[in-house]
């Protein structure tokens, strides 16, 4: 049950906006943080932040937006240059290889963004981007 209610929390930036101001209006109904995030398979954490994210911005302060974590390293030009280098084969951009790999990748930007991923975090950059992710999604916001 828990794992339906995350898979249907995060189906859309609509369905996440009224589960957190569900969330936050539980607590104003009288229900403790801790017993809304037992309830509904979040962190208490998350509920306390909600709370205070609806007293400084309202309802609307809930809603998702631009997601905060570290800014990016590449610049809008060049995550769409990286975005046409994955979707080619790595020869087709000048490497001596027929398949990305994690440490492919890593060697590709650091020579042509002089950027240092980790092997681990360039893998999960292409199994995202295998997915249809957006790079400019894996690799921070590009505001």
């Amino acid at each position: 049950m828990r794992r339906a209610l995350r898979h249907t929390r995060d189906a859309s930036p609509k369905t996440s906006y009224v589960f957190r101001l569900c969330c936050v209006n539980l607590v104003l109904a009288g229900l403790r943080p801790r017993e809304v995030g037992e309830s509904l398979a979040v962190s208490e954490r998350s509920v306390h932040r909600w709370l205070a994210v609806h007293r400084t911005a309202g309802a609307a302060g809930l809603a998702s937006g631009l997601r905060r974590g570290r800014p990016s390293h590449l610049r809008p030009a060049e995550a769409e240059l990286l975005m046409g280098a994955l979707r080619q084969s790595p020869a087709a951009v000048g490497l001596n290889a027929e398949v990305w790999s994690g440490r492919l990748l890593q060697d590709y930007l650091k020579r042509q963004f002089r950027l240092e991923l980790g092997v681990r975090q360039c893998q999960r950059l292409l199994a995202r981007a295998r997915d249809g992710a957006a790079i400019e999604q894996l690799l921070g916001r590009q505001e």
